[in-house]
């Protein structure tokens, strides 16, 4: 299966970019216009189910999302690389490191899930593993932080357009 991903730069070190929850690898907005294209390779993966692979079959778990994000590493011929993930990106992150450390060079994680379980109520897991298919003005009532509850509207609002 050839792996649909964004390229950005051409530099010689390479970079795994991997999204947050409920994001795509179009939702990096204008962090883009400061990369270091001349020094790094940055690949953008969309998970399974999410923008360019939104109808890709899978199990939808953080092992396939490394499971893929190594796939594509090895679709680009990278035999080392980085990683950059935001929030659940960066468990994932964890995950391809734990699984080929060899083949990491570094690891960002930017406002990282933790790489074990998260205890969660049974209000906050109910939302969080909603996944509707409403329009983004829906958001608002499902987008949730198991460490601080419900994310503000404002944030959302922007978010869910992106």
């Amino acid at each position: 299966m050839t792996i649909p991903h964004r390229l950005i730069g051409s530099g010689d070190h390479p970079v795994l970019v991997l999204h947050d929850w409920f994001s795509t690898s179009a939702g990096w907005g204008p962090v883009l216009d400061y990369l270091d294209g001349g020094t790094f390779s940055y690949a953008f993966l969309d998970y399974r189910g999410y923008g360019t692979r939104q109808d890709v079959p899978g199990s939808y778990t953080l092992a396939e999302i490394a499971e893929d994000a190594l796939a594509l590493a090895d679709q680009l011929d990278w035999e080392s690389f980085s990683l950059v993930g935001h929030s659940m990106g960066a468990k994932a992150a964890q995950q391809v490191l734990a699984a080929q450390p060899a083949r990491v060079r570094r690891l960002a994680g930017l406002t990282p899930v933790p790489a074990g379980p998260i205890p969660w109520t049974r209000p906050a897991r109910s939302c969080s593993t909603a996944r509707p298919r409403t329009a983004p003005s829906g958001w608002r009532s499902w987008t949730w932080s198991p460490a601080t509850g419900p994310a503000g509207c404002g944030w959302t609002d922007w978010s869910s357009t992106r």
